[in-house]
């Protein structure tokens, strides 16, 4: 008898539970913040950031060269905290277009996928129709052509569109459903593709450990086809989707219809709760990179001058990108600005602004040729 009431007070208990996120989620009367900036503004944020990515990897590339900076330190230094927020932009604004239509998976991975092979495409296409091409016709040694190939490959790990098509491609493999192939049981062999991304960055990111080591030479064809941030941030946006893919469930487990899960994505509620998720996790991501720094930097000084240990623990730190989770913390107020599902009319505006960052970028390179050049002459 007892045990019959205990189930029943846990199941008056589920049902309180659920009565209570029906109130909450599927409410008709929305709230009243309603966020100014739409996946426009985010992408425009985005392309400015890489930008001034590209200003401070050029500037680095001219003190190597000519013992030279464009930039005061202090200047530096804000645009290298900038163009931290070039993929956390471009992840969101397009996790935003996702979540208000559903068609705009296969948009989204096309527009992505020909950008990733575009840039990897293009730079190694000038490095070995021009660089490699120049080094030989000066006759420059072997082993001169390998250090500055190594050099160059380190600095051409720019393709940010490398991070988006990964984000994009598990995003599509746990939250699309199928609508004719991959029907029934088979949606699970469909639901493990997500692994591929995964697997993807992973292999990458153990060769440039073995490369840091000196275990390996990376060939420079895969440099311009490394995603630019590290295993860390791409965790972030693995959390995040499925953070998506578990609160579709929870809504529907409550007996919402899909036009009632339509209503609640569409809302400004659900645009909220979306930022208010994105930064809890990217919050609990820096405190555990926090957490894993603390502990190998302890390591280090346990293990100095033992075997080389501490200077292959400190290659690890740098190669992995330690510290770039905490730089997320600097997304977390224009997160709050953002609405995913706020609209745009204009949807021309969106091919210009790619050609316009695509433009800007390729201008701080001619202007680094440019300088370069009249360094040269003078």
């Amino acid at each position: 008898m007892d045990k019959k009431k205990r189930l029943e007070k846990r199941s008056a208990r589920q049902e309180r539970i659920k009565e209570t996120l029906r109130r909450k989620l599927l409410n008709p009367t929305d709230i009243k913040y309603s966020a100014p900036l739409s996946y426009r503004h985010l992408r425009i944020i985005g392309w400015i950031a890489f930008a001034c990515g590209q200003a401070v990897l050029l500037n680095s590339v001219g003190i190597g060269l000519f013992d030279e900076s464009a930039f005061s330190g202090a200047l530096t230094i804000v645009l290298d905290v900038i163009a931290n927020l070039s993929v956390p932009m471009f992840s969101i604004a397009a996790f935003g277009v996702i979540l208000d239509s559903d068609d705009s998976f296969k948009n989204t991975l096309i527009f992505y996928g020909v950008m990733f092979l575009a840039i990897g495409l293009g730079l190694n296409f000038l490095y070995y129709r021009y660089v490699n091409g120049l080094l030989l016709n000066m006759g420059v040694s072997a082993d001169s052509a390998d250090v500055l190939k190594e050099l160059l490959g380190r600095r051409v790990e720019i393709n940010l569109f490398a991070d988006l098509f990964l984000f994009a491609v598990f995003h599509f493999f746990t939250n699309y459903t199928p609508k004719k192939h991959f029907q029934g049981k088979r949606l699970a062999l469909f639901r493990s593709f997500s692994a591929l991304p995964i697997l993807f960055v992973t292999v990458l990111y153990i060769l440039k450990i073995l490369t840091a080591l000196g275990k390996m030479t990376l060939p420079f064809f895969i440099y311009p086809f490394i995603p630019t941030k590290p295993p860390m941030v791409f965790l972030v946006f693995v959390a995040i989707s499925l953070w998506i893919k578990n609160r579709r469930k929870l809504i529907y487990s409550l007996g919402a219809t899909e036009e009632q899960y339509a209503a609640y994505n569409s809302s400004k509620r659900g645009s909220l709760a979306f930022s208010g998720q994105l930064s809890i996790i990217i919050l609990l991501f820096a405190i555990v990179e926090l957490v894993l720094f603390g502990i190998i930097a302890l390591t280090i000084v346990a293990s100095s001058g033992t075997s080389g240990l501490d200077a292959e623990l400190d290659t690890l730190l740098s190669v992995c990108g330690f510290g770039e989770c905490l730089n997320l913390l600097l997304a977390i107020p224009i997160i709050f600005l953002y609405s995913y599902n706020k609209r745009e009319k204009n949807k021309s505006i969106d091919i210009i602004i790619p050609l316009a960052g695509i433009g800007l970028t390729a201008l701080l390179y001619l202007e680094f040729i440019y300088n370069g050049l009249l360094h040269l002459l003078s």
